[in-house]
């Protein structure tokens, strides 16, 4: 009962000493303590502007306020609403303080972001006008094709012809709002593309309001390629820009997503490669995939520019003429096409002493040889000059015996133009053929040996270094030691193999077929029915070339080969080739 007391009295004792202590002294001179504010808030952006911020305060023990919101405003409301002017990262600070002038302080990092930030790379604060890039001194050519690989160009526009020869595509505009709108100008003109626009304006700048211009080769209504407004999207973490509408497009009308195609489509997908948007000068490069008429990927890319004072960009320049043929031979008579451009006049020389101004004209050779014709195009601007070997094989009778002589021959790729040609058909460099330059470009293909025996053998020699490209694993191509080739390319390095002859009968040709693995002549990534995409190449297999042409006019012999790269050899697409023996 005792104890009881004790503890009633302990806890009276400490609650009066408690309650004594928050007061003021008898006196009234000391003031009571005071409990020190503490800095608290909470940050929430705004549903319908993503600039706007709410700051939710929630410091104790304060009675004012004052808020810095890190752009060099500020506030001393208690629960204030800050709009920022840019994106980007801001550091507030809240200072909570009592009424006896104590502080306290807490920071935040606001992150301001502009949901179409993104966007803004292509569309500006508001809008953008892009154009074909006429940079083509640093070879940003406006727009160009190859294989998927990248390994080489096959055609680049700026490169093959001048700029001047399609103004109207390089006056185009490409116009990108940020509401994601594409509004795409053509300046009332339009490219009529070879193989999708009919009639005599295929290649030619056209008035996109007259409907007859508008029309495809089989009748197909192309208005919708004409100057238009579209919508499109913008997906930076996927790469890609989508135009929506049809006959939305850029550069090329007839390049799609995945393939090249003949009617306005209703959406284009393009990858984008590269945006640049630092300094005067915005770059964008677009790229699409498609599968050539032989079967193998290739990829368009179009390069596109903004100038921040487009008083900046290079001119056109002048429209100087392209010069090119085709060569039919009969017999000892050949028959020129003449396929050059933006030319008023031509004069052939037909490498015999003869020559002529007619547009494709049709020349008789008096004997055996190889001749070399040069074609030269002019216009007001200037004069341009193409050159081919013309093969004459009256009579020049290819057997057997041809490739082996009296034991054994060795063969090269003739030091020509054109010996090395690939395109549409046997004979045709419309894709691309080597020039007089590539004789010492690449002159570790031109010095490799292909030697054939009297007995069957065929020894490859690349005498050293060898040409490769990226399906032997080497990019970029160029002319390395045969040994620095990667184990899976090997067997396309010197070697011996065997070969076969079939000699002609009647209309039938007759052909080289030369076996083993890594066995070919000239080129290693050509075989019948395509090309090699990478190594290695097929183990036993075989490569069989049809004789195009010989002749042996007693000072030096020559021999022209092709090999069918066409998917199932349909006879579309041909590698060329012209030896020389030793």
């Amino acid at each position: 009962m005792k104890r009881s007391n004790f503890k009633l009295l302990s806890i009276f004792v400490l609650t009066s000493l408690v309650f004594f202590s928050c007061k003021k002294n008898d006196d009234g001179d000391d003031p009571m303590p005071t409990t020190a504010p503490i800095a608290s808030f909470q940050i929430e952006y705004s549903d319908s502007d993503f600039s706007t911020v709410n700051f939710s305060n929630f410091s104790q023990n304060a009675t004012a306020y004052s808020w810095a919101f890190g752009d060099g405003n500020s506030s001393t409301e208690e629960n204030p609403t800050h709009t920022y002017t840019n994106a980007g990262e801001y550091s507030v600070v809240l200072t909570a303080s009592n009424a006896e002038g104590t502080t306290h302080t807490q920071t935040k990092i606001v992150t301001i972001t502009d949901p179409n930030s993104a966007i803004k790379d292509i569309t500006g604060d508001d809008q953008k006008i892009w154009k074909l890039s006429r940079n083509i001194a640093d070879e940003e050519f406006p727009f160009l094709v190859g294989p998927e690989s990248k390994s080489e160009i096959w055609w680049a526009f700026g490169r093959e012809n001048p700029l001047a020869f399609r103004t109207c595509m390089m006056e185009e505009e490409y116009i990108f709002n940020v509401d994601g709108k594409f509004i795409y100008d053509s300046k009332g003109f339009v490219y009529a593309d070879e193989g999708v626009w009919s009639g005599e304006i295929v290649g030619e700048c056209i008035d996109e309001t007259n409907p007859q211009n508008m029309v495809g080769v089989t009748g197909e209504d192309l208005s919708p390629w004409a100057s238009g407004e579209h919508t499109f999207e913008y997906d930076a973490s996927a790469g890609t820009l989508t135009l929506n509408g049809l006959g939305a497009h850029i550069g090329l009308p007839k390049v799609a997503s995945t393939e090249e195609v003949t009617v306005p489509q209703e959406k284009v997908i393009y990858k984008v490669t590269k945006l640049e948007t630092d300094g005067p000068i915005d770059k964008m490069q677009l790229e699409t995939t498609f599968l050539t008429n032989t079967g193998d990927p290739g990829y368009w890319q179009f390069n596109l520019v903004s100038y921040d004072n487009w008083d900046d960009q290079p001119s056109i320049g002048p429209a100087l003429p392209t010069a090119s043929f085709n060569v039919a031979v009969d017999g000892n008579t050949t028959t020129f096409t003449n396929t050059s451009a933006n030319a008023d006049s031509y004069m052939w020389n037909f490498g015999d002493g003869n020559t002529s101004t007619a547009e494709s004209p049709t020349h008789t050779y008096a004997s055996d040889g190889s001749y070399n014709v040069e074609l030269t195009a002019t216009n007001a601007d200037g004069s341009v000059t193409a050159s081919s070997t013309v093969i004459i094989a009256i009579n020049s009778v290819f057997s057997a015996n041809t490739m082996f002589g009296d034991d054994a021959k060795t063969w090269k790729l003739a030091p020509v133009a054109g010996a090395l040609k690939v395109g549409s058909s046997i004979s045709s460099g419309d894709w691309w053929q080597s020039t007089e330059e590539d004789i010492t470009g690449r002159a570790c293909t031109f010095d490799d040996t292909y030697t054939f025996t009297k007995d069957g053998a065929f020894d490859y020699n690349t005498n050293g270094d060898v040409w490769a490209e990226a399906y032997m694993g080497v990019d970029p191509a160029g002319c390395i030691a045969e040994g620095d080739i990667g184990e899976a390319a090997k067997a396309w390095t010197s070697g011996s193999h065997t070969y076969t002859i079939t000699e002609a009968m009647g209309n039938a040709p007759a052909y080289i077929t030369v076996e083993g693995t890594g066995a070919f002549i000239a080129l290693p990534k050509a075989y019948n029915g395509g090309e090699y995409e990478m190594s290695p190449p097929a183990e036993n297999g075989s490569v069989k070339y049809q004789v195009v042409n010989y002749v042996n006019d007693g000072t030096k012999e020559l021999l022209v080969i092709a090999v069918d790269i066409s998917a199932g050899e349909a006879g579309t697409g041909y590698w060329t080739f012209t030896l020389i023996s030793e």
